[in-house]
């Protein structure tokens, strides 16, 4: 796979788990050094039940079903937010759940953070008691209800980063239109804050939406956010992670069993027209810093099958997937 001539820093882990930076490749160039083996421990004991039950209680304040701008949020300082943006239907809370498996057996703690809302939101208790269940279920959810919001600390002795999940309709709603830069209350908190660096994953995925029209207002809205929130003023920019998800469905794009990013950029820059332009940079400032202003990385949550009962069953992807997602994430803290 080529190498571009971008020039980005990675972040390993060495004794005492302390971060380290060190350089690496270009965001195309794929880690091959992991096979491509499931090594988890997963406890998927039966919790059908249970996890019926929990999604079933799961029930909105007439506040909440009134207006999402009603809720107000707490952040906890110095604490890295990965924004887990896109559309709805675009894959992210199976993507959050895989990675809480994933890193749960990486000696990670992933605990909800239940002052994000307020202490009388009996909802979001419900969401944080059953977060853990939902990730070492053998089936996947039902879908996200558009106020099911919250955010989820990665820990190790102290928070790494969080987590945020958010309905895709938060992100982005065809209602609206094309080009709104329009948010709820609480995720412009989290773009104006000046004490929690952001990262921003974008989902992405080839065949997502109705139309070719739709790809495109979503593109529009993510080249919007680079001036808006991501070059906020008066801090330093966000980092951005492209995240190709659902890639073992396009199996056309893969070498030796790993997906070719390269190939996967082309494809998104096809049918996203213009959706990487303000991430590429020109001129001095691609000679200084390398072209390539954002981390790349393809993504699967697993494989999923209807059953006769109307539920779907859950099967995890290779351990490989989240590997690559997680260095991209410490690459940016």
């Amino acid at each position: 796979m080529e190498n571009s001539d971008t020039n980005t820093s990675a972040v390993t882990t060495h004794s005492g788990n302390t971060p380290r930076r060190e350089d690496t490749q270009d965001p195309f160039n794929i880690n091959r050094e992991q096979p491509l083996t499931q090594t988890q421990h997963s406890t998927d004991e039966p919790i059908d039940a249970q996890l019926q039950s929990m999604l079933e209680e799961t029930q909105y304040s007439q506040e909440e079903k009134a207006d999402v701008n009603n809720i107000s949020v707490t952040l906890g300082k110095n604490i890295p937010t990965i924004i887990l943006y896109g559309p709805p239907a675009s894959g992210k809370t199976m993507a959050l759940l895989r990675m809480i498996r994933y890193l749960s057996n990486q000696n990670y703690r992933i605990e909800p953070d239940r002052n994000f809302r307020p202490g009388h939101d009996e909802h979001y208790k419900r969401m944080c008691d059953g977060l853990s269940t939902l990730s070492r279920s053998s089936y996947a959810p039902g879908g996200t209800d558009t106020v099911g919001f919250m955010l989820a600390q990665v820990i190790k002795e102290q928070p790494i980063c969080q987590f945020l999940e958010a309905p895709g309709e938060h992100f982005f709603n065809e209602k609206v239109g094309k080009g709104s830069t329009d948010y709820p209350t609480y995720i412009n908190e989290i773009i104006s804050s000046e004490h929690n660096p952001r990262i921003w994953c974008f989902f992405v995925e080839r065949d997502w939406g109705k139309d070719q029209e739709m790809r495109e207002a979503y593109a529009a809205k993510i080249r919007a956010l680079y001036n808006t929130a991501i070059c906020h003023r008066g801090r330093p920019a966000d980092k951005v992670i492209f995240l190709f998800n659902k890639a073992d469905k396009y199996t056309q794009y893969y070498k030796d069993g790993y997906p070719i990013l390269r190939s996967f950029y082309n494809e998104i820059q096809r049918y996203y027209p213009g959706i990487f332009n303000e991430y590429i940079r020109t001129g001095i400032a691609a000679l200084l810093f390398g072209k390539y202003n954002f981390r790349a990385v393809a993504f699967s949550a697993g494989t999923f099958n209807g059953t006769n009962d109307n539920r779907t069953k859950w099967q995890p992807s290779e351990n490989w997937y989240c590997e690559q997602f997680w260095k991209a994430i410490l690459s940016c803290l």
